[in-house]
């Protein structure tokens, strides 16, 4: 069955269209379910909950706006949903921080779903969701508002098709989510392009991130994969912890399009503005390793995440780990990291590889690539420490003057059909990088 918003009282105009619209989904959920048509013009709305089997799909010229207060975003959950956490129903990990509860302020988004199965948001050519940089003066930072699309325990989720821009926190937020397809979506905005966590199955293909903040983010996934992707960052193009993930024919390139709104001042923050050239545009990593505690104790280790056939422009830093030693990295141990027929150009900063000492981590580049940018020929190629492997094989290192690793306890440093790279020993726990 086919439900068009139009026929549930919903038409374009500056006034909110929030309660028209949830009736035409709830009135799809309740007849076994089907498609919700959002047509061609403008439809302002605050938080919209979709349910079970019910698809959104915004025709060529639709623009689903986000509502500019930040309390149009408040859902009254239904007794039961709000009972089933509160008995750790839809919860199966201790709560250490509000971003681990779906029904907490920080969770709030222009589209929710939650405990649902066979969800899709799909979009013609031509479609946007704008979140219109919602600033809440009680968010995230004194300033984040809701995230785009907010997924919490969902079986089969679809998206596809539309652009979404300007988001007040995230674009996606995926959490405890099975079987997650997103293609041919375009990001606009700064901040997050796509977080998943704690997901099983995720695949996002042939996607175009222009963002402020990390393209791909999130810890914890098992079986993720990412190809043909556009990621152009302000910050980290992945920024990921994971068991069994690719990043395959992905391409970044600095300076990014978008700056972190982060760089914007409270009264700009408020005024919904955008950042200015002024701010921010480098990209900082390709790969920051991610593994915080925010949903407790992780269900398994990360290890075999292996990037190929990755094109990253001017971006400053291949790899960033530093287990332990900061709060974004102090959960599960990076077992392996591969990086295979990739290219970085640009790079300031050396690979920055602090492990676990107790299940130190396989590092490995194969057929890649790396060139400093002008002027930093002296830069050292890596900085590494608690390590098993450190693997160079058929790596061409392009206007390295002296080709150095700093070796701060390892097991292992292999080289194969590569110039020859200095091992320097240097003092364990004593190195100025850090994690970002």
């Amino acid at each position: 069955m086919t439900y068009n918003i139009l026929d549930f009282g919903a038409y374009t105009s500056d006034r909110l269209m929030t309660r028209e619209i949830q009736t035409a989904i709830d009135t799809c959920a309740e007849n076994g379910g089907g498609e919700v048509l959002i047509p061609e013009g403008i439809f302002r709305t605050g938080t919209l909950l979709l349910r079970s089997h019910v698809t959104l799909h915004l025709l060529s010229g639709a623009i689903l706006e986000g509502s500019e207060d930040w309390q149009d975003y408040f859902i009254d959950w239904e007794k039961e949903d709000r009972e089933a956490y509160m008995k750790g129903l839809c919860e199966p990990y201790p709560v250490k921080r509000k971003a681990a509860t779906p029904y907490s302020a920080w969770s709030n988004g222009l589209i929710r779903i939650l405990n649902a199965s066979d969800v899709a948001v799909i979009g013609e050519k031509y479609s946007y969701i704008d979140g219109h940089n919602v600033f809440d003066p009680k968010g995230e930072e004194g300033y984040r508002g809701p995230h785009g699309i907010a997924a919490w325990n969902v079986e089969n989720l679809t998206l596809s098709g539309y652009t979404i821009r300007n988001t007040g926190n995230w674009a996606h937020n995926i959490a405890h989510c099975t079987n997650v397809s997103a293609k041919d979506l375009t990001v606009y905005g700064g901040h997050d392009g796509f977080d998943v966590f704690l997901c099983r199955g995720v695949l996002v293909e042939n996607c175009r991130f222009f963002t402020g903040d990390d393209c791909i983010a999130g810890f914890g996934s098992v079986n993720v994969t990412v190809k043909n992707c556009t990621l152009h960052t302000a910050c980290s193009a992945v920024r990921f912890g994971g068991t069994n993930v690719l990043v395959e024919n992905c391409e970044t390139k600095a300076p990014a399009e978008f700056a972190f709104r982060g760089s914007l001042t409270q009264e700009e923050k408020a005024g919904s503005k955008m950042p200015t050239k002024l701010a921010r545009h480098t990209t900082k990593t390709a790969f920051l390793y991610y593994c915080d505690e925010r949903f407790g104790k992780l269900p398994q280790n990360s290890g075999d995440i292996m990037f190929r056939n990755c094109t990253f422009t001017n971006v400053m830093q291949l790899f960033n780990m530093d287990f332990g030693q900061h709060k974004w990295c102090c959960n599960m141990p990076l077992e392996s990291v591969a990086f295979e027929n990739c290219t970085l150009s640009g790079m300031t900063l050396p690979i920055y590889l602090h492990g676990d000492k107790d299940v130190p981590t396989d590092f490995t580049l194969k057929n890649v690539t790396l060139s400093p940018e002008k002027g930093m020929e002296n830069l050292i190629v890596g900085d590494i420490e608690n390590y098993k492997t450190f693997t160079m094989e058929n790596v061409t290192l392009n206007g390295f003057e002296h080709p150095t690793l700093l070796d701060r306890g390892g097991e292992a440093i292999r080289q194969e059909n590569t110039a020859p790279v200095t091992v320097e020993k240097a003092t364990p726990g004593e190195s100025t990088l850090k994690g970002h």
